[in-house]
């Protein structure tokens, strides 16, 4: 997906935000009282603070709400499509997916309704093809907006219908999960009592209230034994996925050996950076591939590692430590994110600013 930044610019800078957003492709949304705006990586505001929402440009379009209505501006800031939405996606493959008086479409980057809004629900495209919700049923449009799978599958637990992974998507026929092809046809069987899509190209699935993992065959590969009706085996990442025994968190491999026993508590999360954090009687660390308890369970909340460092919480406040467990920057923050593009937005006093790695405060 291409994101381009704003090319337009002001000569307004502040200090202290209301709340920050990270940086993704050098610009950050930021909020001033209640409006939003972007600044570059500068601190430039590149586009002023007078949006109802954050700022994030995909495919050289972003999102604004005005007025509780949704329209589009270009990489300059230039409003090119309306605010007369009352909802809409990212742009993605050249089409966003748009709501109006309650059922969904797509418009082009000119704004054009290249499919109309006529569905009950959509999502964005995923791999060439779209949900799309009709008459209570789900099914797959492409960009031309022809019906290219029929709208005849049921909604997931969720209320939704996942896109498609890897070439798959899973679908619920009959109260059952199965796998169909991007032609429609029925690659793995509905025959599970829920399952969700593919990932490395395994996916899990459900039988008989436990969790287990099918390859693309529609073989089990790893036996269902985990968790109850509704979770016990998630995706895998970095070649290890997190499932839960006896109510509690441990990690296999892709051959279902145990690389992390099951002895966390709830909360599961994925590998990130070739760590993932775990929490044991209410209180979080990190372990790592080999099963190792890298970072001991002392901090009262954490999140994943990015960009080498990782934020946590200690007697209700916030800093950031490295792989080692090097308080790198103190604990001093309220509230905090993660590192993106070198710098993490913090919150202190009631303002929002942005600080490097060595955690200093970038005053713009």
């Amino acid at each position: 997906m291409t994101k381009r930044a704003p090319q337009k610019t002001t000569n307004q800078r502040t200090t202290g935000y209301s709340f920050a957003d990270n940086f993704h492709d050098g610009y950050a949304s930021v909020r001033i009282n209640t409006k939003w705006g972007l600044i570059d990586n500068t601190g430039k505001l590149v586009i002023p603070c007078k949006y109802d929402s954050p700022i994030s440009f995909n495919d050289n379009r972003a999102p604004i709400c005005v007025n509780r209505k949704y329209g589009f501006i270009d990489n300059a800031g230039k409003q090119v499509i309306p605010c007369k939405y009352d909802n809409v996606s990212d742009y993605n493959n050249e089409l966003a997916c748009v709501e109006s008086n309650g059922r969904w479409g797509f418009i082009n980057k000119d704004g054009y309704e290249i499919i109309p809004c006529k569905y009950e629900h959509a999502s964005s495209f995923r791999e060439g093809l779209a949900s799309v919700k009709l008459n209570g049923k789900w099914g797959f449009i492409n960009q031309q907006g022809e019906e290219v799978i029929p709208c005849k599958y049921e909604s997931d637990m969720y209320g939704g219908s996942s896109g498609f992974n890897e070439g798959l998507a899973c679908t619920r026929l009959n109260n059952k999960y199965g796998y169909i092809d991007k032609n429609g046809k029925v690659i793995i069987s509905h025959i599970y009592d829920n399952a969700r899509p593919f990932n490395e190209g395994l996916a899990p699935v459900n039988v008989n209230g436990k969790w287990g993992y099918v390859d693309k065959t529609g073989t089990i590969v790893i036996c269902c034994k985990y968790g109850n009706r509704y979770n016990g085996a998630y995706s895998f990442h970095e070649s290890i996925a997190c499932v839960t025994l006896n109510n509690k968190i441990g990690y296999i491999d892709k051959t279902g050996a145990v690389i992390v026993p099951c002895i966390y508590d709830s909360d599961p999360s994925d590998f990130n950076e070739g760590l993932a954090r775990v929490v044991r009687n209410r209180k979080w660390g990190f372990v790592d591939k080999t099963g190792h308890e890298v970072i001991p369970c002392k901090y009262e909340l954490v999140y994943g590692f990015k960009e080498g460092l990782a934020a946590v919480k200690l007697n209700e406040k916030w800093g950031y430590i490295d792989k080692t467990g090097n308080e790198v920057i103190p604990c001093k923050y309220n509230i905090v994110n993660s590192f993106s593009e070198g710098y993490a937005s913090v919150e202190q006093n009631g303002r929002w600013y942005y600080i490097d790695k060595s955690g200093k405060a970038l005053k713009w």
